[in-house]
């Protein structure tokens, strides 16, 4: 079912306040006043905060996994990270809050904590076949089905810690995004293979990521 438009727009009202202001100090009062309505016309459409932030998850998991989608695994026989690094680097700094705050989040959210446990578990199981995609296809490294669980958990926390740092850092969401994927390139660095090193995006991926940090003090 499609969201109505009031709907939408205080979903993207809660996305602003919560990067500019902070997810835990901004409340629903704050969104509806922001907005020029009264807090009982946002809980027409939302039960409470908590709500939203589910909602928001759930349209930040919905563009990461279109966009995985999309690489057409069956039939795609390129190299794919630079595409899946550009797509997370966009989403980071749209949904930047939920970097910074995520510990935060969960501890104080319940309900948030259960919506993210079952996604990350579809999200584990596409960056799964994204892994074991580039390895038939000579991108990646050959490597044991253990040593790709842990690849995943270990890419998955680095995102993580290296963007909520990179906020602490510095206070431009399209930059720390950047850096944050910077740090992931160079993760997946040693898992590639000659070939994927002879890809020219991957060096054109490098390049810009580097022109656009250059500037941060490390």
């Amino acid at each position: 079912m499609k969201m109505s438009s009031r709907k939408k727009d205080i979903i993207d009202t809660s996305i602003a306040l919560f990067n500019q202001e902070g997810c835990l100090s901004t409340s629903t009062r704050h969104i509806a006043d922001n907005m020029g309505i009264s807090v009982g016309n946002l809980y027409y459409y939302f039960k409470n905060k908590e709500d939203i932030l589910v909602q928001i998850l759930q349209e930040y998991t919905h563009s990461l996994f279109e966009s995985l989608h999309a690489f057409d695994f069956a039939n795609n026989r390129q190299f794919l990270f630079k595409e899946f690094l550009l797509q997370i680097q966009i989403l980071d700094a749209k949904y930047k809050f939920l970097h910074t705050e995520m510990h935060s989040i969960i501890v104080t959210f319940p309900q948030f904590k259960l919506s993210m446990r079952s996604i990350m578990n579809d999200e584990v199981n596409l960056m799964r076949k994204l892994i074991v995609h580039q390895i038939e296809h000579g991108y990646m490294v050959e490597l044991e089905k253990n040593e790709i669980e842990h690849l995943i958990a270990n890419a998955r926390i680095l995102k993580l810690s290296s963007a909520g740092y990179w906020n602490i850092i510095e206070d431009r969401p399209q930059v720390n995004s950047q850096m944050a994927s910077l740090s992931l390139f160079y993760f997946l660095h040693p898992y590639l293979t000659q070939k994927a090193y002879d890809d020219e995006s991957w060096h054109q991926l490098e390049a810009n990521l580097l022109k656009e940090v250059a500037d941060v003090k490390m």
